[in-house]
């Protein structure tokens, strides 16, 4: 214990002196010759860190005996002020002891403290009391307390404080951090490869009993092992860390390679202290991210050998794909992609034209994209203000005013009366057969927010008869209902556009559907924003009828037929491009025919067949097209690279003439990951009826 209070005070006294000596000024002394104390009170109190001991009497042992004065007389107040405060000193050293060595507690150090308390408090009563001149009037002299104090303090040190602290071995762990930092790498090499031979005979002995079993046949297991080079401009960076259980420290190491399989920047650093071998390998992976990008490197692939760290963060689907099944809660694909996997039918459609309401459901998020096919808005039913007024009109205008409050009947789905028996108008969210509070209570929670407006939206849903349903003003286009939340605030909007996007994919709207705001907010500076990033912009009050209806249109496939037609491009071939499809126009008409006749025998979908001039479009309004279309049909010719824009839901259909059997657009298909067919022609003439049939095949594929 002797040697702690000496090494502690001679350590502090050199930094003091460093820091006189930068600083040029004197600091306050740390320790007052602590081993000359003649009693607990004083060596706590007056001499053994001081600023730590201020701390702590204004921290803890002032708050705790204000409060103790009300409730007990000064004394007691006193003495468990004193307990508090030492109670706390023991915690601390016990946390710091936690950090540095990462074992469970044994609580030897909160008892020193604990002990030291009691004996402080005992003399502090002592002395105010005169107790001990009573039986002993004779005072001693001050060498006989200050052996007696060090005694004690020896005593109680060996017995509770140093027990731990050997135990923690602090040297060893230290000269052990240090030859980590020099360890040559040449040793860290012969160390990875004998780890590498090691895993490798495990996962061999492994693989035989998989083998032997009949799971995989006779797939080689060295074969998984192979390194695949990335494509062409991207780079790879491994990474790996190591973890000894006993001394809980831990290093990482990396390599980044190019598409050519050249390694042109690797290393090894030391991690420090980790809690567990799962969090080395994070702080490894985030280290190689750090060197990529201190490289300047924009298109890395990481890659590692921890499963647990791997599979909710590497691959990223972003920014989207079609819904994965088993999707771990928590991963960044649940927080910021398609992690709306759940799928809950509130009420269920019969028949192709009949309505229906629906939930997606994502566990990370604890919230739902809700939409409807045959929705009614009345907006009598929507008490808040009109929307959409110039900022200086409604200047005072409240919140409270502008935020919508539904009443029932505010929206409204049709329902055959055989399916709504005697229970007529019943309201979604009510109680009724359509979708129970519990339901309502489950897939479109409260949470924190003060006013749930989607949640009260659905609840003021109610089911009517076919014959009651009747509109003055009909919607077809797809469309959005967005309640907004701090209109004017960048932040909050922007937020509300990703909402949007997301809504739009998960429902599988297309690119820019419309938008109604279900508020009473006016227009500001963003609403332009709105206005370029959607189809439209409306508000739910400034509807010219009284009765509105909101058809879901996903049914609606945009067929768009990519044209080639002559137009002065270069000065070869007389200026005019050289036709790939002869009958293009003949094509394209009997399509337009098959589509207005209405007979097309696809009872399920409706066709917009677009005319994709594109020679007569701006680029931008081209890449809007392909967006929007479920179908892509052209014959070959340059127009059709526009399909590298494409949504990953396209088809494309290709016609290929004799004298241009290329795979570009094939292949380009397949990079996309897009569902891809071609007719090959034996000249430059397509049959039209041929033509109809092959799309009539898609449309049925993707289930008209």
């Amino acid at each position: 214990m002797l040697f702690v209070i000496l090494s502690t005070e001679i350590l502090l006294t050199n930094l003091r002196v460093v820091f006189t000596t930068i600083l040029n000024c004197d600091l306050e002394p740390q320790f007052d010759e602590p081993y000359l104390a003649t009693s607990p009170q004083q060596f706590w109190g007056r001499r053994w860190n001081l600023v730590v001991s201020a701390t702590l009497r204004a921290g803890v042992y002032a708050p705790v005996r204000r409060v103790c004065d009300r409730l007990m007389s000064s004394g007691w107040a006193r003495s468990i002020g004193i307990l508090a405060a030492f109670l706390v000193s023991g915690l601390f050293h016990e946390l710091t002891f936690f950090y540095v060595t990462r074992e469970t507690p044994t609580w030897e150090i909160t008892w020193f403290f604990v002990l030291h308390g009691l004996f402080t408090a005992v003399e502090v009563t002592v002395k105010r009391r005169k107790i001990l001149q009573r039986w002993w009037p004779v005072r001693h002299p001050h060498a006989v307390s200050r052996l007696l104090t060090m005694a004690f303090f020896l005593v109680t040190g060996a017995w509770l404080f140093l027990t731990q602290l050997i135990r923690c071995n602090p040297i060893k762990r230290g000269v052990d951090e240090t030859l980590s930092e020099l360890t040559l790498p040449h040793i860290i090499v012969q160390q990875a490869q004998a780890d590498v031979l090691e895993w490798l005979k495990s996962r061999d002995a492994q693989h035989s009993r998989v083998q032997s079993s009949g799971n995989y046949g006779s797939v080689s297991s060295t074969r998984d092992l192979i390194w695949q080079w990335p494509s062409l401009g991207f780079h790879k960076c491994n990474f790996d860390a190591s973890y000894d259980l006993h001394s809980n420290l831990s290093m990482a190491g990396w390599i980044i390679r190019d598409h050519t399989g050249v390694a042109f920047s690797w290393g090894t650093t030391n991690l420090g202290m980790s809690s567990s071998p799962l969090e080395a390998e994070a702080k490894a992976l985030l280290i190689a991210m750090q060197q990529a990008w201190s490289l300047g490197l924009d298109h890395v692939i990481f890659e590692g050998d921890c499963k647990t760290l791997i599979d909710p963060i590497l691959p990223s689907y972003l920014p989207w794909t079609p819904p994965q099944k088993n999707l771990p809660s928590g991963s960044c694909e649940g927080y910021f992609g398609n992690g709306f996997t759940r799928r809950v039918d509130f009420l269920r459609p019969r028949g192709g034209e009949g309505s229906w309401f629906r939930c997606f459901y994502s566990e990370t998020l604890k919230s739902s994209i809700c939409e409807g096919r045959n929705v009614r808005m009345v907006p009598d039913r929507i008490v808040m203000s009109k929307g959409g007024e110039k900022l200086e009109e409604v200047m005072g205008r409240k919140e409270e005013d502008e935020l919508p409050e539904f009443r029932e009947g505010a929206f409204e789905v049709a329902e055959e009366i055989s399916r709504l028996s005697f229970n007529r108008n019943r309201r979604i969210g009510g109680g009724g057969s359509v979708i129970s509070r519990r339901l309502v209570n489950e897939y479109i929670e409260e949470g924190g927010i003060k006013r749930h407006t989607m949640r009260d939206l659905v609840g003021s849903i109610r089911a009517v008869g076919t014959e009651d349903f009747v509109c003055e003003e009909w919607v077809e286009e797809p469309t959005l209902l967005v309640t907004r939340f701090e209109y004017a605030n960048l932040y909050h909007t922007v937020t509300d556009w990703y909402s949007a996007y997301v809504s739009s994919r998960v429902t599988g709207l297309p690119n820019l559907p419309h938008v109604v705001f279900i508020d009473g907010h006016c227009t500001t500076q963003l609403e332009e924003t709105w206005t370029a990033l959607f189809s439209g912009i409306r508000y739910a009050k400034n509807f010219s009828k009284p009765l509105s209806v909101f058809r879901s249109t996903t049914s609606v496939h945009n067929v768009l037929f990519v044209r080639r037609e002559d137009y002065l491009a270069h000065p070869r071939h007389g200026g005019r491009v050289q036709s790939r499809l002869i009958n293009e126009e003949e094509v394209f008409d009997s399509l337009h025919r098959w589509v207005a006749s209405g007979s097309t025998g696809l009872a399920k979908c409706r066709i917009n067949l677009v005319n994709g001039l594109l020679a007569h479009m701006t680029m931008k309004d081209q890449v809007r097209a392909i967006q929007d279309a479920s179908v892509i049909i052209g014959a070959h010719g340059a127009g059709l690279t526009h399909i590298v824009s494409a949504t990953p839901n396209t088809t494309i259909f290709e016609i290929i003439s004799v004298e241009f059997q290329r795979p570009h657009f094939e292949l380009i298909a397949k990079w996309k990951g897009l569902e891809y067919h071609a007719m090959h022609l034996w000249k430059s003439r397509a049959d039209p009826t041929a033509v109809i049939e092959k799309l009539k095949e898609i449309l049925k594929s993707r289930g008209c």
